[in-house]
């Protein structure tokens, strides 16, 4: 798991302070045991991906429980009267559950025979959007007339957690480091679980969660990692922020787009400039903020000019990079490479594209995969990439009869939300 996932608030207080180190190795007659489920005090609080042991901050009387599909649930309570520099080892010994033998990772939906399967569809309430998590748990943001609500949901639909809000959230965001966040028009509110309820902690703007966070690569002892995109969406940056110093890790720029987009660009301003009187004139009176767009005075010339600048001329590169764990993944369609950054010495591996990039990723944040969507005849392909030997692999094919909106996937399992002609949607799961 990741190095900074110690540190992750995500469903747990923001405000109380640890001060034991709990060292978990999960075993099953020796050996490391993966994709495990650590609760704490009954409330999700990571998984241990890819690391033989797993260290977790703790409490006196903590109560943990290690779960997984194939072996029995573990738990135990961390002692009393701890100081605070105690460090404890802990080897847990996990047992195969009975009829598992085989190690057979069962299919969690061969209840149906269908190919897909309804997790959360209930009439007159609309899916905002939703996020899933381990343990089978999603995070729905919903909408029941001009009430809107955030909950914790299981693959049946049921409620878990339930919240009634204030706020009008667009959206639900997982961050690098595992926060979840809801998005409103202005304002960003990071979310956690605090004694069985949901809840919100003090907002930021929109402008600083897009500076801080949207843009966050990944987190670490080695500082903070972000991307960014310039010179007309022709110039991709990876930069390291530590010591409030700043230093450029990756660039990849596209000379020929850069070009055409500056020749357009500069044809839309020179019109702009010669046909606008000085007293409506922004760039004159030095207010304006640089996009094409508010020049756009929707005079044919002008809206004709500016929608080829915006729309094509300044296409962004498809470059971006992905966090996991201790290392850096760029898929760069300008190279046609994945790049490998290492989190500690930033030393880097290349390795050839052997598929066409499409652009949309989604990262699994909670087993450490990057998935790729792409349009193909009229269906949607969900592949897994391979970022070892740049291949990838077909996890799933929607087709666009059944109109697949806001596709998720955790574990290879394929969730998205589909919109129905009664105007309400609901969100579906895809058997593997």
């Amino acid at each position: 798991m990741k190095l900074i996932q110690s540190l992750i608030i995500f469903l747990c207080c923001p405000t109380v302070i640890f001060t034991q180190t709990l060292r978990l190795a999960i075993q099953e007659n020796g050996k490391s045991v993966y994709y495990a489920t650590i609760e704490k005090n009954n409330i999700f609080f990571s998984t241990n991906s890819k690391s033989h042991v797993f260290n977790m901050p703790v409490k006196s009387n903590d109560f943990i429980t290690i779960k997984h599909e194939l072996y029995e649930d573990y738990s135990f309570r961390i002692k009393k009267n701890l100081s605070n520099s105690d460090t404890i080892n802990k080897i847990i010994p996990l047992t195969i559950k009975s009829g598992k033998m085989k190690l057979q990772t069962l299919d969690e939906f061969t209840i149906t025979n269908s190919k897909y399967r309804d997790i959360f569809n209930i009439e007159d309430e609309f899916i905002i959007d939703y996020y899933p998590f381990p343990l089978n748990r999603f995070f729905v943001v919903s909408r029941i007339g001009r009430n809107h609500f955030i909950k914790i949901i299981d693959t049946s639909g049921d409620e878990i957690l339930m919240k009634e809000l204030v706020i009008k959230p667009k959206e639900i965001f997982l961050d690098a480091i595992g926060n979840f966040h809801l998005i409103t028009k202005d304002s960003a509110y990071q979310i956690y679980i605090e004694q069985h309820e949901i809840k919100l902690m003090h907002p930021i703007t929109k402008k600083d969660f897009d500076i801080d966070l949207k843009n966050l690569v990944t987190l670490g002892t080695e500082g903070a990692f972000h991307q960014s995109i310039s010179k007309h969406n022709q110039m991709y940056s990876l930069t390291r922020i530590i010591n409030k110093e700043i230093s450029n890790i990756y660039e990849s720029f596209d000379k020929e787009g850069y070009e055409n987009a500056d020749y357009h660009y500069q044809r839309v301003i020179d019109y702009y400039m010669l046909f606008t009187p000085l007293k409506d004139n922004v760039i004159v009176m030095g207010i304006w903020d640089g996009d094409l767009m508010t020049l756009n005075n929707y005079a044919a010339k002008m809206l004709e000019m500016t929608s080829w600048s915006d729309k094509i001329a300044s296409k962004p590169l498809d470059v971006s990079a992905h966090g996991l764990q201790d290392k850096i993944i760029i898929l760069d369609a300008v190279r046609d490479s994945i790049f490998q950054i290492d989190n500690h010495d930033f030393t880097t591996k290349e390795v050839e594209a052997k598929f066409e990039f499409t652009g949309t990723y989604f990262k699994d944040y909670f087993y450490d995969n990057i998935y790729m969507y792409t349009n193909v005849k009229g269906e949607i392909l969900i592949s897994k990439i391979n970022v070892e030997d740049g291949t990838s692999s077909k996890i799933a094919k929607l087709p666009n009869m059944r109109q697949p909106r806001n596709i998720k996937v955790i574990n290879d399992k394929v969730y998205f939300t589909k919109l129905e002609e009664s105007r309400y949607n609901r969100i579906v799961t895809v058997k593997n």
